[in-house]
């Protein structure tokens, strides 16, 4: 084969080699100390001069094939000098550890093997003298044993061993505490010392002392746990925990000696470890605090921006910070928390880390935070810097102590209006040119806010129709109220709207008033009295004075004139129940002159849908002629509402009163000292009123009887006079038909006739 084709053949396999072993990596677990897996500090501990001791090491083989460590060669297997330790790489150091197994090692795929490894202790070795911790590098490589030259699992682990001519004995003679927060909490960090007897004998300790070699505060920073009267067993070790809480910033250090005598008849010897550590604390200092457009106070770590217009662009604090620790600090996140109305008042617009996400010991930085309130109030947040103190070296920082805070309050100055209403309807307008059709409301206005509420102007949207309004600027305090007075004149029939815009202070744009009216042209109703009313004098009549239905709903109020021939009629009172004048105030009702009645009525709101406007009662008389007109005289009647006296076009019309009467002698005898009687209303579908007088103090028996002469209802004992005595009689339950009303008084009877119907 050409020598060309033997070295890409030969590429071909490596790389095919190179691929599957890229792919394949044993799997395995490698320690020495079964308790702690990731222990890879392999502690012989303390022995004497001369005598080795030994370690081992676990290879644990959790794949499906076999692993090895095939060779004593780099990178299988190495023992190193340790250059943190100073040691040059051709030092005698790494000599004094050795490997006791034999290699190749091979572990069976589901098995364990041990790597035996010595600390040889030499004797006699100027460069490796005793009572110095010696200390080398071992690099395991584990691959599989089909294939070492693939892929491996890479493993160092620390040998770390003392030799001594001393009894006892540690391996380590300085405790580094390196970073403690000031003070630890919630408890201090501790270390633990072990000393070893080397011999086979026991060794009583006589003293433990603790010297402190920095200077103290009178507390006490390292404190170790002394034993009573400790004594070490033949090769046996003792262990004394040490603590350390820093009560201010700063390097500390002592020393803690174990004094004991090696045989009874010689003098002491001591055994100590140095004990160092630094007290560190993160500290942030508010140095200065000055503010644009307006001052702000600082109080502690309080930034007060004071009072600040909610409608202007705000204050802005520029803060000078110093790091007054002993800590580099590193900025993780500044943010403003706090309710979300708070925080959106207060904009962090120059964050720390715009300076540098570290914050030097003893430098200064510059932070820049706007108060721009959007509404009245006072606004409280905190300003938080979040550092990353608790992912660094450092121990017993406490929770919380990796945030930077301070607080940060204002108050939002701002006037707020409430008008009482958004929308104002001024009702139906009845446009007649007899009258003013203007029509009035008020608006309460209120200053909610914190600050003077300034109404400088009222400006109207709006064609035809017109809108005063009073007063059109005005100042309110904060919780004032005040009135405005509306004024509105529509332009038209029909619906009718603008907008009222008042524009203040508290907003830049007006606030808008919808103004709604309903213009009408003036309807018509019919005033009129019963066509023909026919009685017989002495009894008392039920006259209705009906009007349309339909119109009189418009109408507050109203005023009606009826004339008629004194002689016959004489008006006694007015019937407003189940009539349009049911709610209504009868503020007049009475003869002008003989023979002229003037009513007067006046109803909150609008009068009742009812073709009834009210019930006249008048007294009958035989007069001078046997009928009377009853005219309703239009040029002094009219109905009114609001401030129009004129709503609706009266079309009245006149009716007869006459009497049933051919005796007239008789009854202008009888008359003036007998009794009246009448029915309202008649006919009657619910309640009939029976209306008596007496022209002399008589007692009086009542009763309904049908035309076969039963009685349906009856009173007795009736007290009569001159004034008008009204007993209501319940006919809801009566068969519709003719009825007699019967009064008997002494030896007068009168019989009034009743009509029940459906």
């Amino acid at each position: 084969m050409p020598a060309r084709l033997v070295l890409f053949a030969t590429l071909v396999v490596l790389v095919a080699g190179t691929a599957l072993t890229a792919r394949a990596q044993p799997t395995v677990a490698v320690f020495w100390n079964e308790n702690d897996r990731r222990d890879r500090t392999v502690d012989f501990g303390v022995t004497l001069v001369g005598l080795p001791v030994s370690r081992t090491i676990t290879i644990e083989n959790n794949d499906s094939r076999d692993v090895s460590i095939p060779l004593s060669v780099e990178p299988y297997f190495i023992i190193t000098n340790d250059p943190s330790t100073g040691a040059q790489p051709n030092d005698p150091n790494k000599e004094e550890f050795a490997r006791a197994t034999g290699l190749p090692l091979v572990v069976p795929a589901g098995e364990a093997r041990t790597l035996r490894l010595d600390f040889l202790a030499f004797a006699n070795q100027p460069l490796l003298p005793p009572d110095v911790v010696n200390q080398a590098l071992l690099r395991l490589r584990i691959v599989y044993a089909d294939d070492i030259a693939g892929n491996g699992v890479d493993v160092q682990f620390v040998l770390r061993g003392l030799k001594t001519r001393s009894i006892l004995a540690s391996s380590n003679n300085t405790i580094n505490f390196d970073s403690v927060y000031v003070p630890p909490r919630p408890t201090p960090p501790s270390r633990s010392w072990s000393v070893q007897n080397v011999t086979d004998q026991p060794i009583a300790v006589s003293d433990q002392r603790l010297t402190l070699l920095s200077s103290s505060v009178g507390v006490d920073e390292f404190v170790v746990e002394r034993f009573t009267q400790p004594v070490f067993g033949p090769r046996s070790t003792l262990e004394w925990d040490v603590s350390y809480s820093p009560v201010n910033r700063g390097a500390d250090s002592a020393r803690f000696t174990i004094v004991y005598r090696p045989q009874q008849s010689a003098g002491t010897d001591s055994v100590h470890v140095l004990l160092r550590g630094i007290g560190v604390e993160q500290r942030v200092e508010l140095l200065t605090a000055t503010g644009d457009i307006s001052p702000v106070r600082l109080a502690g770590d309080t930034i007060d921006f004071g009072d600040v217009s909610a409608l202007g662009p705000g204050c802005r604090a520029r803060l000078i910070l110093r790091n007054r620790g002993n800590l580099r600090i590193h900025s993780t996140q500044e943010v403003v928390q706090g309710a979300p109305r708070d925080v959106a008042g207060f904009v962090l617009e120059r964050p720390l880390a715009v300076g540098g996400t570290a914050f030097a010991v003893g430098a200064d930085d510059t932070v820049d935070i706007r108060f721009a309130p959007t509404i009245a109030g006072t606004y409280r947040a905190r300003y938080v810097i979040e550092t990353d103190l608790h992912t660094r070296a450092i121990a017993g920082v406490p929770d919380g102590e990796q945030s930077i805070a301070f607080i940060l309050t204002g108050t939002g100055r701002r006037p707020q209006i409430e008008l009482a209403s958004t929308v104002v309807d001024f009702g139906p307008i009845v446009l007649m040119p007899s009258c003013d059709a203007e029509q009035r409301r008020t608006l309460d206005v209120h200053n909610l806010g914190n600050a003077e509420l300034r109404i400088d102007s009222i400006t109207i949207d709006g064609a035809n129709d017109a809108l005063r309004v009073v007063p059109s600027n005005l100042r309110l305090q904060p919780a004032e109220r005040t009135t405005l007075s509306l004024s509105f004149l529509p332009g038209g029939l029909g619906a009718r709207q603008l907008t009222m815009n008042v524009h203040t202070n508290a907003d830049e744009r007006p606030f808008a008033v919808l103004c709604t009216a309903l213009g009408l042209p003036p309807d018509t109703t019919d005033v009129r009295t019963p066509t023909v009313v026919r009685t017989r004098p002495g009894t008392l009549v039920d006259m209705p004075i009906a009007v349309t239905a339909r119109s009189v709903g418009r109408a507050d109020r109203a005023t009606f004139v009826l004339a008629y021939d004194p002689t016959l009629l004489r008006f006694r009172t007015t019937v407003t129940a189940g009539t349009a004048s049911a709610t209504a105030v009868v503020r007049s009702a009475a003869e002008v002159v003989p023979g002229r009645l003037l009513v007067e009525l006046e109803s909150p709101g609008a009068f009742l849908a009812s073709d009834t406007l009210v019930r006249l009662v008048f007294d009958t008389f035989l007069g001078q002629r046997a009928s009377t007109p009853i005219s309703v005289v239009a040029s002094q009647s009219r109905f009114g509402s609001g401030s129009c006296d004129d709503v609706l076009v009266i079309r009245p019309a006149s009716g007869t009163y006459s009497t049933d009467s051919i005796c007239g002698l008789e009854y202008k005898t009888v008359i003036p000292n007998g009794l009246a009687v009448g029915v309202t209303p008649n006919p009657s579908t619910t309640v009939a009123t029976i209306v008596l007088s007496s022209a002399r103090p008589t007692t009086a028996h009542i009763s309904v009887v049908d035309q076969t002469g039963r009685e349906f209802w009856q009173r007795a004992a009736i007290e009569l006079g001159a004034d008008l005595t009204m007993i209501p009689v319940d006919v809801a339950g009566f068969v519709a038909g003719q009825y007699m009303v019967v009064v008997t008084a002494g030896w007068q009877r009168h019989t009034v006739p009743m009509v029940v119907m459906p």
